[in-house]
């Protein structure tokens, strides 16, 4: 079972610019880490709806005391040590230019860390120039990584079992795309498109799934399209122009590979599946089931003769139930992955440590997100170098 930690201070004051769904997440969960010391000192946001929403919101969990601003550069001197950027995905890059440069907070900036590839090199100038020789550390938010089940697989790669990984597999499939504040997720020119918005997760899972292999993605093709969704959508004459649904296939530079499939308009339900096949074993994780599966190869799997493995001669699967704590499920949508992504912010951020997702992760996340959306519309694979000038593995 996934739980609280009181496992050490980590007293950070926090400020949240946009304080939409995913803002109000945070609010929610940073009171579970009230007892560990951390609060928050302000919010902002520039819609009316929204700051009436993150008053009741911060009210209701315990910082009556915290302030809601109208402008994000309100937050610059309000005094908090760690800034939360969870505004819509096209002001993440305007927000970091202006905050990057004054260099007295700790980030986490909410995936897609930018919208463009330049706008990711700008970012991640900006950090080598003001941040890299600094006690302040920057990380891009990429909560998936965190669900406990999926936490689990990560885990179980790691330590080498499976032997190294050959193949990863990734399903999710959902409901379409929720309403935002002035429609910004219905149009690519402000969310980066859907494989760059939404599977940038994705994105950053298989690279991560990959580092204890050294690997990395070399090339990537996409299939898929739109239509299904959001068809009867007019805003101000403009139709929406997102996808609905992809397959993506990447390569890496050791041979192996991973494979996205996302739909978004299966099922009523937000659900994940990530498999990883290694040498000799494969591992797979299910959310909401919170359920995990390990199973290895027998000695007659690696050394086959004439026959499949009988009933008696295989390798029996492990199945375990990878819960979390009602607490924290509560607090948000992503089986508690919020809560214990920010817990590895703060434990970071006190320890010195280096960022659990770095800039480079970030900036990855979306080159591979561009090569897809570059992939299908030349109908061809495209190269990461191509997207990332330089780029080499």
């Amino acid at each position: 079972m996934a739980a609280l930690s009181s496992n050490g201070a980590i007293p950070l004051k926090f400020a949240i610019a946009g304080v939409g769904a995913m803002g109000l997440e945070h609010i929610r969960n940073i009171s579970l880490l009230k007892e560990r010391g951390s609060t928050i000192v302000a919010v902002a946001d520039s819609d009316a709806r929204a700051q009436r929403e993150a008053r009741a919101e911060l009210d209701s969990f315990g910082f009556p005391d915290a302030k809601v601003l109208d402008d994000w550069h309100g937050l610059f001197d309000c005094g908090a040590d760690a800034f939360i950027v969870a505004t819509p995905n096209y002001q993440h890059a305007a927000l970091l230019r202006e905050l990057l440069p004054l260099a007295k907070m700790h980030v986490l900036c909410e995936k897609p860390m930018c919208t463009t590839m330049q706008d990711c090199l700008d970012v991640e100038a900006l950090l080598k120039k003001h941040y890299d020789q600094s006690k302040w550390m920057f990380m891009v938010g990429m909560e998936y990584r965190w669900m406990p089940p999926i936490a689990r697989l990560v885990k179980e790669v790691d330590g080498g079992g499976l032997g190294p990984a050959k193949m990863v597999a990734i399903r999710e499939h959902r409901f379409p795309f929720l309403h935002k504040v002035g429609h910004w997720n219905r149009f690519n020119k402000w969310t980066g498109g859907t494989l760059v918005e939404k599977a940038c997760h994705f994105f950053d899972l298989m690279r991560r799934l990959y580092r204890s292999t050294g690997a990395d993605v070399v090339s990537v093709y996409a299939c898929g399209g739109g239509g299904v969704n959001h068809r009867d959508e007019d805003y101000d004459g403009e139709k929406p122009d997102i996808l609905d649904f992809a397959h993506v296939v990447c390569s890496f530079s050791t041979g192996a590979s991973a494979a996205l499939d996302l739909c978004m308009f299966a099922e009523d339900e937000q659900t994940e599946w990530v498999s990883v096949v290694g040498t000799r074993g494969k591992a797979e994780a299910k959310c909401p089931e919170c359920s995990f599966r390990v199973t290895t190869r027998s000695a007659k799997s690696l050394a086959p003769g004439r026959t499949p493995p009988a009933t008696g001669e295989r390798n029996a699967p492990v199945v375990e139930h990878v819960g979390v704590d009602d607490k924290i499920k509560a607090a948000g949508f992503h089986e508690g992955a919020t809560f214990f992504e920010l817990t590895a912010f703060a434990e970071a951020v006190c320890a010195g440590a280096a960022p659990p997702v770095s800039v480079r992760d970030g900036m990855m996340a979306v080159a591979m997100g561009t090569a897809a959306h570059k992939s299908l519309a030349e109908k061809r694979v495209v190269a990461i170098s191509e997207v990332l000038p330089g780029y080499s593995v």
